[in-house]
C-alpha cells in the first residue's frame, strides 16, 4: 500500500510536472507568436513610413502624368493639372521635361567679360515657371542707339533686354554693358553711336533678381518695385504668394542652359512656332541664342500648355514670352487675354513677367505630395 502511495504521488509530481511545462511552452508559444506580430507590425510600419516618404525622381512623375509630344517632350496640359512644387521657399509650377542645350562648362573672357560655353550636353531637363508675377513691366526700353536697340521703344534682342538682365546675374551679359554702381551703361561705341560712361542709363541694378542687397527695379528709370526682396524664408514657406529673390541654395540648382532666340511671322500650331523658336531666323542684328539660367516662356510653350499656363488664381494674365517678332525689331510675342491668344507689341508696353528656369531630371521628390496648389511638390 505504501508502494502505491508513493506510486501515486510520483504520479501527481509528474502530472503537475507536465502540465506546469505544458503551460510554459503554451506561454512561450504566445510570447513568441505576440513577438513576431509585433515585429511584423513594425516592419510594416517602417515599409509604410518608407513608401510614403521615398524618394521618388521628378523626372519619372511628369512622364507618367504629364502628355508626350512629337517632339519626345513631356508636358503638362489641360485646365489645371498637380504640377505645383516648391521652389526657391516660393509657389512654382511644371511645365514639363524638355529638350535642351545644358551647359556644363563655362568660362567668362577677361577683357570683354563675355559668356562662353565650353562643354556642353544635349539633354532634358525640368522646365519650370514662376507661378505668381513678378510685376507688370516693359520686356526692353533702351533708347535708339544703345546695345541693340535701333528704336526708342527699345529692342526685341533678348541677349540685351533689359528684363534679361535684371533676371540674370551679369555673367551672362553681353560685352559692351559693365557696372557702375547701381547703373548699367555702356563704356565703348555700340551700333556706330558713341556711349560714353554713364550718357545713358539702361537698367537700374543689374542682376537683382540674384543679389541680395540690390532691389530690383523696373526699366525705363523708373523705381518702382518689380517685387518683394524683404521677405524671410519662413514668411514665404508660409504664404503662397510671397516673391523673393533666387537664393544661392536654388541657384545651385538651376541649370545654365542654351536658349534659341529664332523669331516667328505669326504663331501657328504649337509644334510649328517650336520649331521656328529653335532655328536661327532671328531679326537683322539679333542673337541667335543665349545662354542663361533664367528666361521666359516660350510661345509654343502656351501654345503646348492650352489652357493652364496663362493663369495665376484662375484670373488670366497677360505675359511676355521670349519669342519676338521677325516683322518688327521692337515686337516681342505676348499672350492677351483680352481676346486668349497670342499677339505681338512694342517692347516698351507693359506686361506681366514670370521666371522659367530648369533643373536637373535627378531631382527627387520628397514626401506624399499631390501637387495642388495646397499641397505642391517638395523636392531635395
Amino acid at each position: 500500500m505504501k508502494k502505491r502511495n508513493g506510486f501515486i504521488s510520483i504520479s501527481i509530481i509528474y502530472s503537475f510536472f507536465l502540465v506546469f511545462m505544458l503551460m510554459l511552452l503554451l506561454i512561450l508559444s504566445s510570447f513568441i507568436n505576440a513577438r513576431m506580430r509585433l515585429n511584423i507590425y513594425k516592419k510594416d510600419v517602417k515599409q509604410s513610413e518608407a513608401a510614403e516618404n521615398q524618394d521618388v525622381y521628378l523626372a519619372d512623375y511628369i512622364k507618367s502624368h504629364a502628355s508626350e509630344n512629337a517632339n519626345g517632350e513631356y508636358r503638362f496640359t489641360g485646365t489645371n493639372p498637380n504640377n505645383f512644387i516648391r521652389f526657391n521657399s516660393e509657389l512654382w509650377r511644371i511645365i514639363g521635361l524638355v529638350k535642351v542645350q545644358n551647359c556644363l562648362d563655362y568660362d567668362i573672357n577677361d577683357t570683354s567679360g563675355v559668356f562662353r560655353c565650353t562643354n556642353y550636353e544635349e539633354t532634358s531637363l525640368i522646365k519650370l515657371i514662376h507661378y505668381y508675377s513678378l510685376g507688370s513691366m516693359p520686356w526692353d526700353y533702351k533708347q535708339s542707339g544703345v546695345g541693340s536697340s535701333t528704336s526708342d521703344n527699345g529692342s526685341n534682342d533678348w541677349s540685351d533686354a533689359q528684363i534679361m538682365m535684371m533676371l540674370n546675374s551679369t555673367d551672362y551679359f553681353k560685352s559692351g554693358y559693365s557696372a557702375s554702381g547701381t547703373t548699367i551703361h555702356t563704356s565703348y561705341y555700340l551700333d556706330g553711336y558713341s556711349v560714353s560712361d554713364g550718357t545713358h542709363k539702361i537698367y537700374n541694378n543689374m542682376g537683382s533678381y540674384f543679389t541680395p542687397y540690390l532691389n530690383a527695379l523696373k526699366p525705363a528709370l523708373t523705381t518702382t518695385t518689380g517685387f518683394n526682396s524683404t521677405d524671410a524664408i519662413e514668411e514665404c514657406a508660409e504664404k503662397n504668394n510671397c516673391i523673393k529673390k533666387i537664393s544661392s541654395e536654388y541657384s545651385e540648382k538651376m541649370a545654365t542652359v542654351r536658349f534659341d532666340l529664332g523669331g516667328i511671322n505669326t504663331a501657328l500650331d504649337a509644334a510649328a512656332t517650336y520649331n521656328s523658336e529653335r532655328e536661327t531666323n532671328v531679326s537683322s542684328g539679333n542673337a541667335a541664342y543665349w545662354y542663361g539660367k533664367v528666361g521666359l516662356v516660350y510661345a509654343s510653350d502656351l501654345l503646348y500648355a492650352s489652357d493652364w499656363l496663362q493663369k495665376v488664381d484662375d484670373t488670366c494674365l497677360s505675359t511676355w514670352t521670349l519669342t519676338h517678332n521677325l516683322n518688327n525689331k521692337d515686337s516681342v510675342y505676348y499672350y492677351s487675354c483680352s481676346n486668349n491668344a497670342l499677339n505681338t507689341s512694342t517692347v516698351n508696353s507693359s506686361y506681366h513677367i514670370r521666371p522659367v528656369v530648369h533643373i536637373s531630371t535627378k531631382t527627387r521628390l520628397v514626401g506624399n505630395h499631390s501637387g495642388s496648389k495646397t499641397d505642391p511638390f517638395i523636392i531635395n
